[in-house]
């Protein structure tokens, strides 16, 4: 998980995960990114089990956070109903 997590911050740069990290990483001053990174490997879990279990779909926010403010992250924000139960 920690491997894909690396993985997702290179190739989904504009990602509201990658943004997430690295904002948290500039607010540390960098020190955290491998503590940061098991946290970012959490919410993918989340998300990927949310999606396995219940059908729910991640959906990227149409707007980009600000960057200037910190602001609370829920990885449930976006999901929508694929619209099949298991």
């Amino acid at each position: 998980m920690i491997q894909l997590a690396w993985l997702w911050i290179r190739h989904q740069p504009r990602s509201i995960l990658t943004l997430w990290f690295h904002q948290r990483v500039q607010l540390n001053g960098g020190r955290v990114r491998k503590v940061l990174i098991v946290a970012l490997a959490r919410k993918l879990l989340i998300a990927f089990w949310k999606y396995v279990t219940a059908g729910l779909c991640w959906k990227e926010p149409r707007q980009r956070p600000p960057e200037n403010k910190r602001f609370p992250f829920s990885i449930f924000r976006g999901l929508i109903s694929s619209g099949g139960s298991r």
